[in-house]
């Protein structure tokens, strides 16, 4: 009796173990899924920070230009 519940003791620490793998595996697919956009809204950042770059940098350009005539 006292090895069949130290058995059924192991198999609840194994199945809790196995349900803590199955909670990582699922937080791990939902940021998988999640990734396509977050990469987008990174590279929609870095456009605007490169279009922002340009502007600034015309800007700088105009302003020596102007200066130097």
């Amino acid at each position: 009796m006292v090895a069949l519940r130290a058995r059924v003791q192991d198999a609840e620490v194994r199945l809790e173990k196995l349900q803590e793998v199955r909670q990582d595996l699922d937080r791990l697919l939902d940021r998988v899924w999640a990734l396509p956009e977050r990469v987008g809204d990174d590279v929609d950042r870095l456009r605007h920070r490169c279009s922002q770059g340009e502007e600034n940098d015309e800007l700088v350009h105009q302003c020596l230009e102007r200066h130097l005539d």
